[in-house]
């Protein structure tokens, strides 16, 4: 076994894993958090440990409650009425135990944000039912340690504990917003997450060794530890073992350096509702999620990501078949939000659950309701990542150095033994020290374009590459391959970056080391192919890196149609419209693309498209030619196309208005002299009018079913971003920014005006929120925190949007 120290000066000491078990601190450590900035300084207000801690309820609806990581209780007597305190938002890093089996538990109410930093702990032994008065707040009715926010939550290297034993033992977490959840441990009985309006987010592993710290104390893991409950001096030194054999040797160093997260409910269900989507997708090591009885999962309005987690229910001793169930739910027609682990979904399921490489251990079918992708891992679920394909060696790794140090991860490095000398408020720093010497895999991806999508035979073909390390380390000999197709004569090739050269049918390009986020141009140019070889050309090309670990981006492919020179005008066409569906009276536009699929010119070339009934006119734009409109029929001249060549024509009408918008039929056809195939010669589009406008949508819908999406742009404050851009929006986790969770009611709101939902009651709110916007240069995310000036109407705004989005300002939907 080979054994690895670290030592860190002094000036890395850092104090968050520093646990001093004390009773009632004699001074303040709390505060109430005037100036909002999430900690305790001048100018805020001290709280004498009574207020909070002596069975007394602390509420302060105007300021912040902090309980900086200097703060630390250890209660041998459990306060009667427990720890409760209500804030306008809460901080806390410290840790607080209440230790007797008969004691009380721990109630955070926040108004805003609720934010538990790394280190943080609560643990609450006791089995009093601490909220029987809240049964309306769902996930925190039965708590013994509860944690409710009005907008988000974020669990961030955390442990939180109740009863494990007890059916009043539960950790109840109820936000109206995103809850994230990163490097952090929940055990207790039962335990109920629950986001009102948001997702639940738990596939971010970037924190640090944050749940490995607390190995230390554990004697079973750390020969010196004492099982005390705490990370305190007598645990050092902390020797912990990553074993091998290989496959599981990259997992422990994987759970070492970025934790998952560890949930265990151990004598009552497992359940986590999101109104978005549910994401506990990790790569290699995943999260675990265990319960004796059931473990639900439902995405109200969204997807389920298992990735590489671990599901088990088959804890020992194991209930009797019928009682284990493992159930996923993605996007269901219906959801009950029960009390007491009693939340239900119905059918149909709409959305998606990926299995890759999640482990299932239940003396039960698993039942997975939506469009499952991926394959789970397999019997056992043992080795690699559960089952799944190992993470492959990272360059320099601690191990390697004590072990053959051959430059790689190997059989020959485990087990390995990572030593910790202490003392405990230093442990992060050192913890830290071993896994920066890892620095993880680089990824190069690669895209590829080619023009013009048809040619005609022997012509000129131009293929560009794209080649970019999407990675946060460096990348190495980077190498781009490129077989030609058959037939094509290879003309020329150069790169941004690197030497390319032809060889043989196959085009190489060597890159050579590629930065963080840098981006290589590759331009190939070629002949197409002559004769019987022409037809559709197919060119596929690949890059790879020294380490590269993700062979999804790994490859690309581009096409272009070839055409002979004897073979006749024959003229196709093609059609789409967007948006589909559209709202009543809304904007919609016809894309008509032109080809000249023969090699001969193709003459009086006419496009004619009659217009659906009750639409409205509004242009038409051609490259080439002439278009007009008149007696309700738009028509296009586009004269003389040459052999293979290509002409876009663009259509924009308004959608009949309301009443009148049901199912929109759009034929256009083309014509030309002598066309020798008039079969392809039209085409058809069908556009709902929908009528999901009538009611407003909430931004979960609008998250997940962008194909109902009235508009392809929106403007938010002074910036107009595209549909893929706002989606990007939808999926970035609010994480205490004001700006991004006015931005997700605000983008939903807009889509519901767009759709023809009754703006009248939210113009105003609407216009004060671009107005909050305009001033921040350049596109959201802004960074805004709730607690300031901004933040504070941001978040104003955006619950009155989201009344709007949820059908609760207008009457019809209520």
């Amino acid at each position: 076994m080979h054994r690895l120290a670290f030592v860190c000066l002094a000036a890395l000491v850092l104090t968050a894993f520093l646990f001093i078990p004390a009773e009632v601190q004699a001074h303040p450590c709390a505060c109430r958090d005037v100036d909002g900035d999430g900690k305790c300084g001048p100018g805020d207000i001290p709280i004498d440990d009574a207020q909070w801690l002596g069975g007394v309820q602390l509420v302060d609806h105007v300021n912040g409650f902090v309980v900086p990581e200097t703060c630390s209780h250890v209660l041998t007597t459990a306060p009667v009425g427990g720890v409760r305190v209500t804030a306008k938002r809460i901080v806390f890093s410290g840790s607080l135990a209440i230790t007797p089996p008969g004691g009380s538990g721990v109630l955070l109410v926040a108004d805003e944000d609720l934010v538990l930093t790394p280190g943080s702990s609560i643990i609450a032994g006791g089995v009093n039912n601490l909220s029987t008065t809240l049964a309306a707040n769902i996930a925190i009715a039965r708590a013994s340690v509860a944690l409710k926010a009005g907008t988000t939550c974020r669990l961030l290297g955390t442990f939180l504990r109740g009863n494990p034993v007890s059916g009043f033992g539960q950790v109840g977490i109820q936000c109206g917003d995103d809850i994230t959840i990163v490097g952090s441990e929940i055990v207790a009985a039962g335990i109920d997450i629950q986001s009102l309006r948001g997702d639940v987010d738990a596939s971010h592993s970037a924190l640090g060794p944050a749940i490995s710290l607390r190995r230390c104390d554990d004697s079973r893991q750390n020969p010196n530890g004492n099982d005390n409950g705490v990370i305190d001096d007598g645990d050092f030194p902390c020797s912990l073992t990553l074993p091998g054999p290989l496959a599981a040797g990259h997992d422990a160093v994987n759970a070492f350096c970025s934790p998952p997260n560890v949930i265990r409910a151990l004598n009552n269900p497992l359940v986590v509702v999101s109104a978005g989507d549910a994401d506990f997708g990790l790569p290699g090591v995943g999260n675990e999620l265990e319960s004796r009885y059931r473990i639900t999962i439902i995405a109200e309005n969204g997807d389920v990501d298992l990735r590489n987690a671990t599901l088990t229910n088959a804890i020992p001793p194991v209930v009797p078949p019928g009682g284990p169930i493992i159930s996923i739910f993605a996007d269901p027609a219906g959801v009950t939000r029960f009390p007491l682990f009693r939340e239900a979904a119905t059918g149909p399921f709409s959305g998606a659950i990926d299995v890759t490489g999640a482990c299932f251990q239940s003396p039960n079918p698993v039942q997975l309701n939506g469009a499952v992708t991926g394959a789970p891992a397999g019997p056992g679920c043992s080795g690699g990542a559960r089952g799944g394909t190992p993470p492959v060696p990272p360059a320099g790794l601690v191990c390697d150095l004590q072990g053959n140090n051959n430059g790689v991860l190997d059989a020959g490095d485990f087990p390995c033994t990572v030593t910790l000398p202490g003392p405990a408020a230093g442990a992060l720093a050192q913890a830290n020290a071993v896994c920066a010497s890892i620095p993880g895999a680089p990824d190069v991806a690669i895209g590829k374009t080619a023009e013009p999508p048809t040619v005609i035979e022997g012509g000129a073909i131009t293929y560009t590459l794209i080649v970019q390390n999407v990675s946060a380390v460096t990348a190495g000999d980077v190498a781009v391959t490129d077989p030609l197709p058959a037939g094509t004569s290879f003309v020329s090739c150069s790169s941004s970056q690197g030497s390319c050269s032809h060889a043989g049918g196959v085009v190489t390009a060597s890159l050579g080391t590629m930065a963080p986020g840098a981006v290589v141009t590759i331009s190939l140019a070629v002949l197409a192919p002559t004769g019987a070889q022409c037809g559709l050309v197919e060119n596929v090309a690949t890059v790879d890196a020294t380490g590269d670990t993700n062979p999804n981006n790994d490859s690309d492919s581009a096409s272009t149609l070839c055409t002979t020179t004897s073979r006749p005008p024959d003229v196709t066409i093609d059609k789409a419209d967007d948006p589909d569906p559209v709202a009543p009276g809304g904007d919609l536009v016809y894309t008509l693309v032109v080809r000249n699929l023969g090699g001969v010119a193709a003459t009086n070339v006419v496009v004619s498209d009659p217009l659906p009934a009750s639409t409205t006119f509004v242009s038409c734009t051609t490259p080439k030619g002439t278009c007009g409109h008149a007696a309700g029929v738009v028509t296009a001249s586009l004269g003389t196309l040459a052999g293979a060549e290509t002409v876009t024509l663009t259509i924009a009408v308004k959608a009949p208005p309301a009443g009148l918008c049901s199912v929109i039929d759009n034929t256009a056809t083309v014509s030309a002299d002598a066309d020798s195939d008039p079969t392809n010669n039209s085409a058809s589009e069908r556009t709902t009018c929908t009528g999901i406008g009538a009611c407003p949508h909430t931004q979960g819908f609008w998250k997940n079913h962008p194909e109902d999406w009235p508009v392809g742009s929106l403007a938010l404050g002074d910036e107009t971003y595209t549909k893929d851009e706002l989606l990007a929006i939808f999926r970035t986790p609010v994480r205490g920014d004001a700006s991004l969770n006015l931005a997700h009611q605000l983008i939903a709101a807009k889509l519901n005006v767009a759709a023809g939902a009754d703006s009248s009651v939210i113009a105003g709110t609407i216009a004060h929120a671009d107005s909050l916007l305009a001033p921040f240069s350049g596109k959201l995310p802004y960074g805004v925190r709730s607690s300031s000036v901004a933040g504070r109407a941001m978040t104003t705004d955006a619950r009155a949007l989201d009344a709007y989005n949820n059908g609760r300002l207008t009457s019809s939907c209520r």
